[in-house]
């Protein structure tokens, strides 16, 4: 039972850093499309924007990584020795308890995207150096954060269908939706969010 418990969690464990690391993967791969979209398009100042996955600040998952980690740091030596396999079994035993007792944090500990929080850095094409950091975005101005939801939005629909920038499929129709998106924003944001979206060859219709 003990060895069995043991084996389980392992591979939950293994598991989980699978989804973790695909999840850092797609973002490198969405940055690949992020980096060819001018997010400042004004000559000389040419920007993109790069996404930063971060480790989560939320406590309670940060607390059932390390005690996931604590719990099964001697299982490569729980043949060796019987005090150390009944150890490590206790510790895994006591994390799926209190695992049990708290449903709703367990659920949010275990999706591995709350696993990380991000950032976005603004980075100039002339020599890379960071133009700016946007995180919560709480002293942005609204068109800041709303030309910088657009750019990621509009990358990551055309990443989900595998479009490419300035590469359209004739075969494909990419029909995107957007309910009342311009309703408060002015002419040159509105300017930018159609060319983003042209550049991926996305179909657009503003509902109003």
């Amino acid at each position: 039972l003990q060895e069995n418990v043991i084996d389980e969690v392992n591979r939950f464990k293994d598991f989980l850093d699978l989804r973790a690391e695909s999840i850092r993967k797609r973002v490198d791969e969405l940055n690949s499309q992020l980096h060819k979209v001018d997010f400042d398009r004004r000559e000389g100042q040419e920007t993109y924007i790069r996404l930063v996955p971060l480790p989560a600040v939320d406590e309670a998952v940060r607390q059932f990584r390390a005690d996931l980690t604590n719990a099964l740091k001697n299982i490569l030596s729980i043949d060796d020795s019987l005090e150390t396999r009944e150890q490590c079994y206790h510790m895994v035993n006591a994390l799926i308890e209190r695992l049990d007792q708290a449903p709703t944090t367990r659920d949010r500990v275990i999706d591995v995207r709350n696993w990380f929080e991000f950032k976005a850095e603004e980075h100039f094409r002339v020599g890379d150096k960071i133009k700016e950091i946007y995180r919560g975005a709480a002293s942005k101005s609204g068109g800041e954060k709303s030309r910088l939801a657009s750019t990621v939005l509009a990358t990551a629909v055309a990443y989900q269908y595998g479009i490419e920038v300035d590469r359209p499929d004739a075969s494909t129709f990419r029909f995107v939706l957007i309910d009342e998106a311009l309703a408060r924003i002015g002419d040159s944001f509105s300017e930018y969010l159609f060319e983003v979206f042209a550049r991926f060859h996305l179909q657009l219709l503003i509902i109003n």
